[in-house]
């Protein structure tokens, strides 16, 4: 029974990986904080210490360094537009 019960933390912990990679891809940031939950729940109730689990956390690991990239490019996006409604604002007041 314990080996199926990994066996089900490891495929939903791949599903979530894989659907919080498509929700972070296609901006869905309220389904892709509930899917990254999901990744928290599985990890912290998984009993395995097999090459399976450790890889998956690879992967979010790799999840959380597109997050940093995604956060880095809507930072950049916001700073382009203030720059821009700045000037905007500073043309109109002359």
């Amino acid at each position: 029974m314990r080996i199926m019960n990994n066996q089900n933390t490891l495929t939903a912990l791949s599903y979530a990986i894989h659907n919080s990679y498509q929700f972070l891809l296609n901006n869905d940031i309220d389904n892709f904080v509930l899917s990254f939950n999901q990744i928290n729940t599985e990890i912290n109730s998984s009993k395995s210490d097999n090459l399976l689990l450790l890889k998956l956390i690879d992967d979010v690991n790799n999840l959380l360094a597109l997050v940093e990239l995604k956060n880095e490019e809507i930072s950049n996006q916001i700073k382009k537009t203030r720059k821009h409604l700045l000037a905007h604002h500073t043309y109109q007041s002359k």
